[in-house]
C-alpha cells in the first residue's frame, strides 16, 4: 500500500506541483481573455514551474507587452501617454510610482482590473482621451467583452492606500463615473519599449 500522508516523497510532491502547473497553463491557453489567470501563469513559469510557450508566429495578443513584468503604455490621440498596470505589483507601481498628483487614475467599478494613469503633464484630458483610458480600464479587467461596464475616474491625489491592505488595492475619495464597453478602442497606439 501507498503511503498517502505527510511522508509523501518530495518527488512526487515537485511531480504533483509541476502537473498541476501545466494543466494551469493548458488552461490558461484557453481562458488568455483573463488577465488576471495571465499574470498567475507568468508568476509559475519565472518560478520554474511552468514551461515557456510561444505564441503564434512570435507575436503578442493585441495591448500585451512583450515583457510581462512591464505595465502596458499606449499615446492617446490627443499625445497623452496612458499607462496600463496588469496585475497587483504593477497597479500599485502605476498608480504610487508613475502618476503625479494631478494625473487621471481610472478602475473598473467594483471589480478587479487594470489600474490605468492618464499622465497629463499639465494639459486637460479630452473627452476621446479620457474614454480610450476608460475602455483601456475595461477591457484589462475581469469583465473584458462586456457591452457596459462603470470605470470610475479621480485624480490620482485622491487615492490612498487601502490600510492594511494587499498591493493595488486602494481608496478612492472623489470619483466620477463613464460607462464604455470593455474593448480595446481603436484611437489609440502602444508605445513599444526598446528591448535592450
Amino acid at each position: 500500500m501507498a503511503d498517502h500522508g505527510i511522508g509523501a516523497p518530495i518527488d512526487h510532491q515537485i511531480t504533483t506541483i509541476a502537473h498541476f502547473a501545466e494543466r494551469a497553463g493548458r488552461l490558461a491557453d484557453g481562458l488568455q481573455r483573463h488577465d488576471r489567470i495571465a499574470a498567475v501563469i507568468d508568476e509559475l513559469r519565472r518560478a520554474g514551474l511552468l514551461k515557456a510557450q510561444s505564441t503564434l508566429a512570435g507575436a503578442t495578443a493585441p495591448g500585451r507587452a512583450r515583457k510581462s513584468g512591464e505595465p502596458l503604455r499606449f499615446r492617446s490621440v490627443q499625445g497623452l501617454e496612458i499607462v496600463v498596470g496588469r496585475n497587483a505589483r504593477q497597479n500599485e507601481h502605476v498608480t504610487f510610482d508613475v502618476a503625479h498628483a494631478n494625473d487621471l487614475r481610472l478602475h473598473v467599478r467594483g471589480t478587479p482590473g487594470a489600474h490605468v494613469v492618464v499622465r497629463l503633464a499639465g494639459a486637460q484630458a479630452s473627452a476621446e482621451t479620457r474614454r480610450a483610458a476608460a475602455q483601456l480600464a475595461a477591457y484589462h479587467s475581469s469583465v473584458r467583452g462586456e457591452r457596459r461596464v462603470d470605470v470610475i475616474i479621480t485624480l490620482r491625489r485622491a487615492v490612498s492606500h487601502a490600510p492594511g491592505g494587499k498591493p493595488g488595492q486602494v481608496l478612492v475619495k472623489q470619483e466620477e463615473t463613464l460607462t464604455v464597453p470593455a474593448e480595446m478602442p481603436d484611437t489609440v497606439t502602444e508605445i513599444k519599449r526598446s528591448s535592450g
